[in-house]
């Protein structure tokens, strides 16, 4: 509807007349943009998001049914296509709303007080994120270089803006840990303290006052106090000291305090009498006498005084040792008597180099299912003697070794696979005696590298060599002709082929004494 003019009212002020007026023109001119708005606009593909269960695009839907799933967009003129549809990328989604804290960390010794750029979002629905430059997003391993950490909140849900914070000193290179003693027994949590500097020459720290703003009380030093009423405590708190880089003071940081009721002399029940009742503990030292004890967690032998550690230990009374806590000798001899063990098992490997001989074996050594009968297990006698059943015994144990030149070998080529040359080769330090045989038994092996071997092309790929290695035990005469006898191992190499025409390269041996 177009208004044509103002009202016809006769009554009508100027001023009221005026802005009528101006009211209709505007009008007049806002509905003439609304009919034609549309008519210099092209129009194009329509959008939609298609919905699925997976990244296959199974259970295609225009109507998103759950919070989480897949979607992929759609493009398309005319009607809406009737799913499902091909060729689509589906990727997930999920509207649910995410929020949570990430950290960054940089190990530098230049002083970072900017927040590093954002490389990217942060996927809420991956939950993938990208470190900026130079940082990375887990703890670097602590050493002489110091660590900066700054974090990111994120809100939201889709791809969200990430907004790092500027950089706080995670590590320092200049960090001492400590204790300070609060100087005034009191029932009530006094506050904590404040420092405003520590050194790390002197390792003195800088008081000011306290968290309530009252005057120091806290000190570095402990204190002896007369408990006269428990109800009044002492107090510690633990601090940490770092000196950032680029700083001329250090931060210190207080924990809460905490309350204890310091013993400043031995306590000791009223019937104690040393080495028969009651009990006791000592202050200076830490020693403490019980008559008895129940210890739940391990029990270290090293505060067990080595006169002690000869006594009989209970089935049941240690419940761990770890390696170490019991040595195999003591001041005085051996921490543990072998009348001490009454039952349960000692570990080989608890058990030093050549602590154990047959002096120490009374008696036989033998398996628990040795029977001769059955013919199991093994046995070992004092004497000597010994037996075992079902032994395998296998020694390589290597003789000599060596290569040898083979020449340039033509030999005919068969068919069939065939001895087609043979090799003699010395093999010097292995002795015999003249015209006897020796006692040892040998076997030998070879091959050969940096080998040219030929062969006829009509047999490819039936070409086949190998080698056969023989001992001879071999005696030398020197029949008066001032040749001295020799006497010891030589190789027969025998080389077989199919379809071989020649062979050139180094034999490589080995000859294995067999015992």
């Amino acid at each position: 509807m177009t208004i044509i003019e103002p009202s016809q009212n006769p009554n009508k002020t100027d001023a009221d007349a005026a802005w009528e007026k101006e009211t209709t023109n505007a009008i007049n001119a806002l509905q003439n943009q609304i009919q034609n708005l549309g008519s210099g606009v092209v129009s194009g593909n329509n959008r939609i998001l298609v919905y699925a269960t997976d990244a296959a695009g199974s259970d295609m839907s225009y109507e998103q049914k759950s919070l989480s799933g897949f979607s992929a967009v759609l493009s398309y003129a005319g009607d809406l296509p009737t799913l499902p549809i091909s060729g689509l990328v589906f990727s997930p989604f999920s509207d649910t709303e995410v929020n949570t804290t990430i950290k960054q960390y940089i190990r530098t010794t230049t002083v970072q007080t900017s927040a590093p750029p954002a490389v990217g979002t942060y996927n809420t629905r991956t939950g993938e994120w990208s470190k900026s430059v130079g940082w990375q997003k887990t703890i670097p391993q602590a050493d002489n270089v110091p660590t900066w950490v700054c974090h990111a909140v994120i809100s939201g849900s889709g791809n969200v803006a990430i907004n790092w914070t500027n950089p706080t000193l995670f590590y320092s290179n200049n960090r001492a840990t400590g204790v300070v003693y609060y100087t005034e027994p009191q029932a009530a949590t006094p506050s904590k303290p404040t420092a405003t500097d520590f050194s790390f020459t002197t390792f003195v720290m800088t008081f000011g006052n306290m968290e309530s703003g009252a005057a120091n009380k806290w000190q570095q030093q402990p204190f002896s106090y007369d408990v006269t009423d428990t109800l009044k405590k002492q107090y510690t708190c633990e601090y940490i000291a770092e000196k950032h880089p680029g700083s001329n003071t250090a931060t210190v940081t207080f924990s809460s305090p905490r309350g204890y009721v310091g013993i400043a002399d031995d306590l000791e029940s009223n019937n104690y009498q040393a080495g028969q009742d009651g009990w006791k503990i000592k202050r200076d030292n830490g020693f403490a006498e019980f008559g008895s004890a129940a210890i739940r967690g391990t029990l270290s032998i090293g505060q067990i005084p080595a006169a002690a550690q000869n006594s009989n230990v209970t089935a049941g009374s240690i419940g761990a040792v770890t390696p170490g806590e019991l040595s195999a000798s003591g001041p005085s001899g051996t921490v543990i008597n072998g009348d001490r063990i009454t039952t349960g098992t000692l570990s080989v490997d608890r058990l030093a180099n050549n602590s154990i001989g047959m002096t120490q074996i009374a008696t036989t050594l033998q398996s628990s299912n040795y029977n001769t009968a059955n013919q199991t297990g093994w046995q070992i006698k004092q004497n000597g003697d010994s037996r075992f059943y079902g032994t395998v015994i296998s020694r390589q144990v290597l003789a000599a070794s060596g290569s040898y030149p083979i020449p340039l070998t033509h030999t005919t080529v068969l068919g069939a696979y065939y001895h087609l040359y043979t090799y003699y080769v010395p093999v010097p330090g292995l002795a015999t005696t003249a015209w006897l045989n020796t006692s040892k038994t040998y076997v030998a092996v070879s091959g050969i590298t940096g080998a040219a071997v030929g062969g006829n092309n009509a047999h490819i790929p039936n070409v086949d060599w190998g080698w056969q290695t023989n001992i001879i035990l071999n005696t030398t005469w020197g029949g008066g002709s001032g040749i001295t006898a020799f006497t010891g191992l030589l190789l027969e190499v025998k080389f077989y082929g199919r379809g071989v025409s020649y062979v050139q390269g180094t034999l490589q041996w080995k000859v294995f004494e067999v015992t």
